[in-house]
């Protein structure tokens, strides 16, 4: 019996880690890609399945090159992030990035009331 629960308790760890590529709440019949724009976090974009070929062909000159992306991880793995920088969109990669861009548009809001102020 204990086995079961080992193998039971293994097969949900394993699917929880395939399932960390979709947004939150996912729903039927929707597609969700991701556009990274450096400046900006990277969010899961809603799109109409019917409609996939139009929106790639759109999206396609956004999608970055995979050199530029590159140096870019690589970048933020010098300033201290740790994820494997492998060219790709990964969601280590996305968290990192999300929380570079939180910190730098902290940073500008504090410079900003430092400059209010005089200081």
């Amino acid at each position: 019996m204990k086995c079961y629960v080992l193998v039971v308790l293994i097969m949900c760890c394993t699917t929880t880690s395939w399932a960390q590529s979709l947004p939150d709440n996912p729903q039927p019949g929707k597609c969700y890609v991701r556009c990274l724009d450096y400046d900006q976090k990277i969010e899961w974009l809603e799109r109409d399945c019917n409609e996939a070929k139009e929106v790639l062909s759109v999206l396609r000159p956004m999608l970055p090159d995979s050199h530029d992306l590159l140096v870019y991880q690589l970048e933020l793995q010098r300033l201290g992030y740790k994820f494997v920088a492998d060219g790709t969109l990964s969601d280590a990669f996305v968290r990192c990035h999300n929380r570079y861009i939180r910190k730098q548009r902290k940073q500008r809001r504090r410079e900003k009331r430092l400059a209010q102020r005089g200081g």
